[in-house]
């Protein structure tokens, strides 16, 4: 089809969370969607095990119960406890929103918030489809942060990069998490299996206008930002709204077209380029088209600590190197069950399986043995508390209002011909973190984004499994694929 808009500069800055200006009259074609999830899985994902999978659903009966399921955890979780007498409810919600007062007065942004998610609730079964991704990794309930970055690192890449494909072809989508206050209810619903994880959902639906604009920052006054610490290049607050025109190219942009940067983004290690220099110039407009992600109640809930200085590059190099040993190399070795179900290339059911497996333990070593020269290190932090429940809507929201900002930064490095990679395996040492780089307590790194140029341009498209063994229509008893052939 003929894209609305193809470049990627304007599809990083103008995705949204729509919730109001969508037309639930129009109906959305079968091949659009499937054309879309080709290209979410694109996204890499860890160990390159492709652990996700998707459930379309558009039958009217499907989506009408799942409605009434979403609309009950909406009044539970948010309205009711928003307009009830103060308590802890009260104050959960007040603390997920902002701008809430003692007195349950809300700022005029909070009710704009407010009044979206209210709209949402309301017609979200009118949606031609609910898309809900789902993993199939173990429960990460015993693993701890790093193994909670590693499961939503592996799925909101691909989530986030199917939103971009929809608004691509000029339709609106919303992540949404409440949901997961009824999860086991939608899994019986849909008959997902025990194993499943479910992430996240998603409504699409067509705009009944394509023009959307971006946000624009607040200033570090507005925000009350504290000065940088450590050695970052950027942090929100101090960014201006990007100046770019629709359909105009991007500063020192190589690759413009979207559908080329979303299908051949990969997880850079062997080819990144030690040795060429990366400007701050080029890291900074990044972040800032990365910081056009939609988040969480539009909180801005992130701080973003970029490291250049050798002596810091050094001792995160340090730490990534023990957390490497504690987690792969040792457990492997002692041939702990876990790790060895999940990393090991010998117990991949084909030589296909065991080889590929064997090539990213390979590129993980690799990087792990040069991480000090990688010119520049993003460490991705959240001001929010690490939710105690690994997985369930507030563990998702967490996450999920992080790595779409992450996707975005890798996209907009990938269109100027850098590399990068998800580390999420820093989370496992949060605290050490944070003392190398001299953060306050209250900024929990999530992951790291080592980032160089790379050699030579010619990335690929990755060879994934057909669409038919990851998404499905109304269940699992539906693959899809048909519509696209």
């Amino acid at each position: 089809m003929t894209l609305p808009f193809t470049d990627l500069n304007h599809v990083l800055t103008t995705t949204r969370s729509v919730r109001l200006r969508l037309d639930y009259d129009r109906p959305v074609p079968l091949d659009l969607v499937g054309e879309c999830l080709q290209l979410a899985v694109q996204a890499p994902t860890g160990g390159g095990a492709e652990d996700w999978r998707w459930l379309v659903v558009g039958d009217p009966a499907l989506k009408a119960e799942l409605a009434t399921l979403y609309h009950a955890a909406y009044r539970t979780h948010v309205h009711e406890p928003l307009h009830s007498a103060a308590g802890t409810g009260n104050d959960l919600v007040r603390g997920r929103l902002g701008g809430v007062d003692a007195d349950g007065t809300v700022s005029a942004r909070t009710a704009r918030i407010l009044a979206g998610a209210e709209h949402l609730a309301q017609h979200i079964g009118r949606a031609p489809y609910l898309v809900i991704p789902c993993a199939t990794r173990p429960d990460p309930a015993t693993g701890g942060p790093g193994t909670n970055s590693a499961l939503y690192g592996s799925l909101y890449p691909a989530i986030w990069q199917f939103n971009l494909a929809l608004r691509a072809r000029g339709l609106g989508t919303v992540i949404t998490t409440l949901h997961l206050h009824h999860a086991a209810a939608v899994a019986a619903l849909l008959g997902i299996p025990d194993g499943a994880v479910q992430i996240t959902h998603a409504a699409c639906r067509v705009h009944p206008r394509h023009r959307l604009q971006g946000r624009r920052p607040p200033t570090r006054a507005q925000r009350q930002l504290p000065r940088p610490v450590g050695n970052p290049v950027a942090l929100p607050g101090q960014a201006r709204r990007p100046t770019h025109r629709r359909g105009a190219p991007m500063t020192g942009a190589v690759i413009t077209d979207i559908d080329e940067v979303l299908t051949t983004t990969r997880a850079v290690r062997h080819r990144l380029d030690f040795d060429r220099p990366v400007g701050r110039a080029v890291v900074e407009e990044c972040l800032r088209l990365a910081q056009q992600a939609p988040m969480g109640s539009n909180l801005e809930d992130w701080r973003i600590v970029a490291v250049d200085d050798p002596a810091l590059r050094r001792k995160l190099s340090t730490l990534y190197t023990e957390i490497w040993h504690a987690t792969v190399a040792r457990p492997l070795a002692d041939g702990e069950a876990a790790t060895t179900t999940r990393l090991s290339p010998g117990v991949r059911a084909d030589p296909q399986a065991q080889a590929r497996q064997q090539r990213v333990l390979a590129a993980v070593k690799h990087l792990v043995d040069h991480l000090a020269q990688v010119p520049v290190l993003v460490v991705l932090c959240s001001t929010k508390p690490v939710p105690q429940r690994p997985v369930g809507g507030t563990a998702s929201g967490y996450y999920g209002s992080i790595f779409p900002f992450a996707w975005s930064f890798q996209l907009a490095l990938r269109s100027r011909g850098l590399g990068s990679v998800l580390a999420t395996a820093l989370a496992h040492r949060a605290t050490r973190v944070r003392e190398v780089l001299g953060l306050p307590d209250d900024w929990r790194p999530v992951t790291l984004v080592p980032v160089a140029y790379t050699r030579g341009l010619d990335f690929r498209p990755a060879a994934r499994a057909d669409l038919a063994d990851v998404a499905f229509w109304n269940g699992p008893t539906e693959p899809a694929g048909s519509a696209t052939r």
